[in-house]
């Protein structure tokens, strides 16, 4: 932003709109202003004023009188709120009571002079109203400086994990024998002890499960991308090739959902909607960090409780929008913690009674009670009689 004058220290004066119908109070008050080294644009009245302010040229501050012909400073100030609300406005006026300052206050003047004018004090508040902009300004110019370097980090993180599936890309002809690896699990090769089930609705889907050992615990993911079909299982692929690359970049959950979803995205020409839950254990803190993303809530029995504990994390769903937001969590755990993840096809389990039409869902209240009664089971038993419980409750159909 170019200025009309510098002070000693070399920085920039500010450039300033005065308008004033009184001459002999406008030329005092211009007089004091560029004594100061200020430039000074002095105008008669609001309305001149605003054609300055609309003329392209920059200003740093507006200084008004109230009772003015043609445009007064309340109608000036007004304006200016709605199509100026960065460029600052101090009023001087003779006609200052209670009820002007609120009003005044209300429509945005940032301070008040009354007159008769006392140069000191006018001085002091016009250099306290120009350095709050400069402070803003350069504030804002440093926000738009860290996000431009975070979108660019964002970027070639993106680019690093895009080239480790390209070898994936040109193997989706096999995506259904893919698919069915994507949803096994290693036993007994994981730091914490893991047991699942999983059911597919067709030999193509989008449910993806993964497990990563870390040098200090695990990590593990749960995915939904929408859909049964071939787009579906390509994103689970690019899901899977995210996470195992993970295990090297040790990326927390918050960014990694970041990474994934500049990759999902991809500028929307394969726009697919993906749920996602990221729980980090470390077992050396006994800490535990979740990241969801659109993605029903974990399930926590603390060790020899038998006591259900929802714990939720709030997140936009990955795939959709260019950002996202994340909020991770982060909890103590203990040794027989139990967590269980799962995909929303097993809140939607449900049967239609047939007389009344009603659908029946298990939902979370439903899933609730069935981790409640096998509590005290060891865990490959709990998940089991879980799963039969589903399926019970949906008669046996998948739906």
């Amino acid at each position: 932003m170019e200025r009309g004058n510098e002070d000693g220290d070399g920085v920039s004066k500010a450039r300033i709109i005065l308008a004033e119908d009184d001459s002999s109070i406008r030329k005092l008050l211009a007089g004091v202003l560029t004594g100061q080294g200020y430039e000074v644009e002095a105008v008669e009245h609001g309305g001149l004023a605003l054609e300055l302010v609309e003329s392209g040229q920059s200003f740093d501050l507006v200084i008004t009188d109230i009772q003015m012909p043609v445009m007064n400073g309340l109608e000036l100030i007004a304006i200016l709120s709605e199509s100026r609300p960065d460029l600052p406005v101090v009023v001087v006026t003779g006609y200052g009571d209670r009820d002007l300052l609120i009003e005044l206050i209300r429509l945005g003047c940032d301070d008040f002079v009354q007159k008769p004018v006392k140069a000191t004090d006018f001085l002091v508040k016009v250099g306290q109203v120009v350095e709050m902009k400069r402070h803003r300004e350069e504030a804002a110019r440093q926000e738009r400086a860290e996000m431009t370097e975070r979108n660019t980090l964002l970027a070639r993180e993106a680019e690093v994990y895009a080239k480790s599936v390209q070898d994936l890309r040109t193997e989706i002809a096999g995506a259904k024998a893919v698919y069915q690896d994507l949803i096994q699990l290693n036993p007994g090769s994981y730091k914490v002890h893991a047991f699942w089930k999983v059911q597919t609705y067709k030999s193509l889907g989008g449910d993806y499960i993964g497990i990563r050992n870390t040098p200090q615990g695990c990590d593990v993911l749960v995915a939904d991308v929408a859909g049964h079909d071939l787009a579906a299982s390509y994103h689970t692929v690019l899901v899977k090739a995210f996470f195992d690359r993970n295990f090297h970049t040790d990326l927390n959950g918050k960014t990694f959902f970041q990474v994934l979803n500049r990759e999902l995205h991809d500028g929307g020409r394969n726009e697919r909607m993906v749920t996602a839950m990221f729980l980090r254990l470390d077992l050396a803190t006994m800490r535990g960090e979740l990241v969801a993303a659109g993605h029903p809530r974990l399930v926590r029995i603390p060790a020899g409780t038998g006591r259900v504990e929802p714990i939720s994390a709030m997140g936009t769903v990955l795939g959709v929008q260019d950002d996202i937001q994340v909020d991770p969590i982060h909890f103590d755990i203990a040794v027989g913690d139990r967590f269980f993840l799962y995909t929303d096809g097993l809140l939607n389990a449900g049967w239609v009674d047939g007389p009344t039409g009603v659908r029946r869902r298990l939902g979370e209240a439903g899933l609730d009670e069935l981790l409640a009664q096998h509590a005290h089971a060891d865990l490959e038993a709990q998940v089991e009689g879980v799963w039969d419980g589903v399926m019970r409750f949906c008669r046996y159909k998948q739906n």
